[in-house]
């Protein structure tokens, strides 16, 4: 068994992995037959035992905690002749590392929570949010680096997070003394009813 790889990953989204059932050391020639197969760690999307043909197939690999992760199998059938082995292109490595990475942002008042309420602000009057880079819905990712792009939109007039924007977006840089809190100054002329920052 030959498991291809990017050798990392985000703790936001699942990793895709490629699975194949070698019949030489190189894996220049694959097993048509059916192979079946438990990969390791755990976190695999649809289970970590599978069965497929053909001699190659994709898995995901989801983890929720940075760091490295050993990829590989605990079984396989039919029985391979020797231990799997991993690449990352054409380098032989089983080591995957996810990445500490902020899966979603939540724009607050300065010094608020996470999911805190945003108050009524005055048209044409500067005012200043804290954007919070987390983990979750109601942790913030203090060691979030990072750049995010950051605009305001009235969610009554388009769809939020997409269509157009009242401002321009601006890039919001975020560095590891931040601790996953940054604060922006927004500036809007006019009045809105629904207004969200995206």
């Amino acid at each position: 068994i030959q498991i291809e790889h990017a050798g990392t990953g985000s703790i936001c989204t699942p990793e895709t992995v490629t699975v194949k059932a070698c019949l030489n050391a190189s894996c220049s020639t694959l097993y048509p037959g059916a192979v079946t197969v438990q990969l390791s760690p755990t976190g695999w999307i649809g289970g970590g035992t599978f069965t497929f043909s053909g001699g190659i197939a994709s898995r995901q690999l989801s983890v929720g905690s940075a760091g490295n992760v050993t990829l590989g199998t605990v079984s396989a059938s039919p029985l391979p002749t020797g231990a799997a082995r991993c690449f990352v292109g054409s380098t032989e490595s089983c080591t995957m590392n996810f990445i500490n990475a902020s899966c979603s942002f939540n724009a607050v008042e300065p010094g608020g929570a996470p999911q805190a309420r945003i108050f009524t602000k005055l048209a044409g009057t500067a005012f200043n949010l804290d954007l919070l880079a987390l983990s979750n819905s109601t942790t913030i990712n203090t060691g979030y680096t990072g750049t995010v792009a950051v605009d305001l939109v009235d969610a009554t007039a388009s769809a939020c997070p997409s269509g157009s924007g009242l401002n321009a977006a601006v890039n919001i840089p975020f560095v590891s003394g931040n601790s996953g809190r940054k604060q922006v100054p927004f500036t809007y002329p006019q009045a809105a009813a629904n207004v969200r920052v995206r």
